[in-house]
This record gives structure tokens, C-alpha cells and sequence, in this order.
């Protein structure tokens, strides 16, 4: 199998890594916990938090690559002068940035839970718990932008394209693991339709607003 056609499938890699990614730390410390609380807890789940924070970042990788690719997939159905793909694009690269954000905050947490002030320890800990800002504002451009993509040029079926839009209203709510879940989704939609499209000849691919 050739590079280009394993290239669709890196949004897939990536949504398992980051939902590894973030169940694998447990059930950590919430905002109220008390600083012995949050200081027992990183000291007996340290190796946890360190295989959070590379499963983050190779996550963060992975969705990287699928957001220039979902830019370069859209750009085919857009035609001239379609610029909608640069803001889905931009979008994506701040969601990857907050992936490599709260990887550090969890090699941090892991790295010196028995060297590090408690104090320290918390202040880390309710970063990590209040960590959304960056996503939702990453999450909200890439879906909107995407969702309406989709519903303009036919690239996926128009059903993902209000199903995206409306999972995008959580984004800025204390709803936003709704949000994170329709961006899983949609990231798996589309990487199996860009993977089939890539894998037919020239001769059958379907044209530009036609799907």
C-alpha cells in the first residue's frame, strides 16, 4: 500500500491515541482536591501521565497530518476561489497545539510528582482539569468551517455536514466533551471517504460537487 493511501487513515490513528490518551490517566484529581490529594495521587500514577503525554503527542501529530490532508481533499470540491479549507486548516492546527499544550501539562505531572512543590502540583492539576479554551476555540473553527464545507460542495454526505455544525454549538458550553466527540466522529467519516476516493483511478473518481 502506498503512502498517499495510508495518509487518509492518519485521522483515525489519531482519534484512537488521544481517546487512549486520556483515559489512560484514571479518574485524576478535580479542581477542589487538596493539595496532599493531588500530590499522592500524580506520585502513584506518574508512569500513567507519562504515557498520556506521548499518546498526546503522537496524537497531535497524527491529527496534524490529517488536517492538511482534509484541507487538500477539500480544495478538490471547492473549485477557484474557495477558501473555506485554509479556516478548516487553521482550525485543526490549534487543535493540534492544544494536544501538545496538555501533553507538557501531563509529562510535567508526571515527571516530578515527588520533587515538586504541592503547591506546584495543583496548580498543574486544575490547568489540566480547566484546559478547554484552546480546544473549543480550535474545535468550533474546525467544525463550523467544515461543516459548511461539506453542506456547499457535496465532499462528504450532506447528513455529516449538520451533524458536524450542530455537534460545534457545545464547543463553547460545559458541554464541550460533546464537541470532542463529534470531532471523533467526523474525523473517522472522513478519513474513510478520503481513503476510498483515493484508491479509485482518475478515470472513476467522482467530480467536484457530484458526491
Amino acid at each position: 500500500m502506498s503512502w498517499n493511501k495510508l495518509i487518509p487513515f492518519s485521522g483515525c490513528f489519531a482519534v484512537v491515541l488521544v481517546l487512549v490518551g486520556l483515559l489512560v490517566t484514571g479518574d485524576t484529581p478535580g479542581t477542589g482536591a487538596s493539595t496532599a490529594e493531588v500530590k499522592s495521587f500524580y506520585a502513584a500514577h506518574d508512569g500513567r501521565m507519562l504515557a498520556s503525554g506521548i499518546l498526546l503527542t503522537l496524537g497531535g501529530l497524527f491529527f496534524l497530518v490529517f488536517f492538511a490532508a482534509f484541507r487538500d481533499y477539500l480544495r478538490q470540491y471547492e473549485g477557484e476561489g474557495g477558501g473555506i479549507s485554509t479556516y478548516s486548516y487553521a482550525g485543526g492546527i490549534l487543535v493540534a497545539a492544544g494536544l501538545g499544550v496538555l501533553a507538557a501539562i501531563s509529562f510535567a505531572l508526571g515527571d516530578v510528582p515527588d520533587k515538586a512543590d504541592p503547591a506546584a502540583l495543583q496548580t498543574l492539576n486544575v490547568m489540566s482539569e480547566n484546559f478547554f479554551p484552546p480546544f473549543a476555540i480550535g474545535v468550533t473553527a474546525f467544525l463550523v468551517s467544515s461543516a459548511v464545507a461539506v453542506l456547499r460542495t457535496h465532499a462528504l454526505p450532506r447528513w455529516i455536514g449538520w451533524a458536524t455544525g450542530i455537534g460545534a454549538i457545545f464547543a463553547i458550553t460545559p458541554l464541550f466533551p460533546v464537541a470532542m466527540i463529534a470531532l471523533g466522529l467526523f474525523t473517522l467519516a472522513a478519513s474513510v471517504r478520503m481513503a476510498r476516493t483515493t484508491e479509485r483511478s482518475p478515470a472513476t473518481s467522482v467530480a467536484p460537487g457530484t458526491v
